[in-house]
């Protein structure tokens, strides 16, 4: 600052001592001039009579006098060589003369390298050395900008964030600061702090972009900020129409303010993405995710039969059945023979025990899919439910003939011939099963009780005692072997 008086005396002195050298050359010699010439001269470059490039960065830059230093150094290494002599001189001719001037250069030596040492501490990493500047300059803009960025680096944004204010205090016109600012809050998910600082960084950029404008609707959409959000990436499609993130980012928006009609204009098949995204969501077990964008689904296209069964679907996970059963049923009105529909209502009657409004989707289910074992399996189970036995086991043999092997429709249908007292019908169906379940103990245990209804008692003790291997915590074994071993024991002794 000119107009500080202190700031000449570098300069003064710096004037005052080389004429001072050079009055004083015939008497000491030119050698201190010359080597503070060599200083001069050497370091002129970087005295900011021409500009350079780190100028733009900072105005110091003392890494620059080391090489002119040398000149100095010369000088100062002549001087103690003189100096060292005449002490010598004065303490006395000999060894322990010589050896005090070494030792004196020695501490000399010694001091020079402790500064060193400490010096090259500061620049062991960048957090200790932009620390160091924002600690030794605490209103230099640059050191305080780039602790924040280092601080980013390493993710540390709590810490980064005080330095990244303090760089805005001192330069509160720079973009890059506001920026650095919007980045640390956005990371710590403070968005209604992140918003006004992208603002401030798109104002103060020398030229406007269209990722800052897509970046400002991105938070803007992120805090439901809808019209807003809209104007800064309608913006950043003006200046950049490819810009496919603000282009998703727009379609979004339009979605999630219900202008289905303004999202289809930017994406003709926004239906099928959104069931896209939203099945990708089920899928993850992002469930509200999937839930939102089905009901975007359903509403671009409301006679959507896939989309209302996802709906259903996905409300059905979340515990909200009676919305569910009523996705399901819009979903029949559309497609009375939709598969996926009936299956879905059909499983959700039966969890929730409605027998009748279960029985009534599988004949339907049944209908449209005559060939699906399951369904007829589980029709079975809700027709022995509903005690019409003998409907239940035509729907289970149904059920075997299209699938031989299936465990649930021979176990139930060996069930209901073991209930009915048709026991050579429930032993031959219940081998059936251990055959194709070796490891289910409750297999095991109702093969052993229809062995016992047979008078088979050794078979019978037999099965039991594999169901509890299998399953010591199995009481229906454990007692009915109890009772084979009675009956056995009481054949015995007649």
């Amino acid at each position: 600052d000119p107009a500080r008086w202190w700031n000449w005396v570098p300069l003064i002195s710096a004037v005052a001592l080389a004429t001072g050298l050079y009055i004083a050359r015939r008497r000491i010699g030119r050698g201190a001039l010359a080597g503070l010439l060599f200083f001069a001269i050497t370091l002129s470059p970087a005295l900011g009579f021409a500009n350079n490039s780190y100028m733009g960065i900072s105005f110091i830059a003392d890494r620059y006098q080391y090489l002119a230093a040398a000149g100095v150094l010369a000088v100062l290494v002549s001087a103690a060589m003189l100096g060292g002599g005449r002490l010598a001189s004065v303490i006395g001719a000999g060894r322990p003369a010589a050896y005090t001037v070494r030792a004196l250069a020695a501490l000399v030596l010694a001091g020079c390298g402790a500064l060193t040492y400490s010096q090259t501490q500061i620049y062991r990493e960048p957090i200790t050395f932009f620390g160091h500047i924002s600690v030794t300059n605490p209103d230099e803009y640059h050191g305080h900008y780039n602790l924040g960025l280092a601080l980013m680096e390493l993710k540390q944004y709590e810490k980064a964030e005080g330095p990244a204010r303090r760089a805005i205090a001192i330069a509160p016109q720079s973009s890059e600061a506001w920026q650095n600012l919007a980045v640390i809050t956005h990371n710590m998910k403070r968005y209604e702090e992140t918003l006004p600082a992208l603002k401030k960084a798109t104002a103060l950029a020398d030229k406007k972009t269209a990722e800052q404008h897509y970046h400002i609707g991105h938070i803007a959409a992120e805090i439901k900020r809808y019209t807003e959000a809209e104007r800064h990436l309608l913006r950043a499609l003006q200046i950049n129409p490819r810009h496919k993130e603000a282009k998703n980012k727009l379609v979004f928006v339009y979605l999630e303010s219900g202008r289905y009609g303004d999202a289809q204009q930017w994406e003709p098949n926004i239906g099928a993405a959104v069931k896209r995204i939203a099945a990708a969501d089920f899928n993850a077990g992002r469930l509200q995710g999937a839930l939102r964008r089905y009901h975007h689904a359903v509403a671009i296209d409301t006679e959507d039969t896939e989309a209302h069964a996802n709906l259903g679907a996905t409300l059905a996970r979340l515990g909200r059945e009676t919305k569910a059963i009523e996705s399901y049923e819009r979903a029949l009105v559309l497609d009375p023979a939709h598969v996926g529909a009936l299956g879905q209502l059909a499983a959700l009657r039966f969890n929730r025990g409605e027998w009748a409004q279960a029985l009534v989707a599988y004949r339907r289910l049944t209908a449209a899919a005559p060939d699906d074992a399951e369904a007829h399996t589980h029709q079975g189970m809700v027709l022995r439910q509903l005690q019409r036995d003998e409907e239940a086991r035509q729907s289970f043999e149904r059920a075997l003939v299209l699938q031989p092997a299936r465990l649930t429709a021979l176990s139930q249908l060996a069930a209901l011939h073991f209930t009915a007292g048709r026991y050579g019908e429930a032993l031959a169906l219940f081998r059936r099963v251990v055959a194709l379940a070796p490891d289910d103990a409750e297999a095991h245990s109702n093969l052993g009780s229809a062995l016992a209804q047979g008078g088979d008692f050794h078979a019978a003790i037999t099965s039991f005692e594999r169901a509890l291997q299998l399953d010591p915590a199995l009481k229906s074994a454990r007692h009915n072997m109890a009772l084979a071993r009675q009956k056995l024991a009481a054949a015995d002794t007649q």
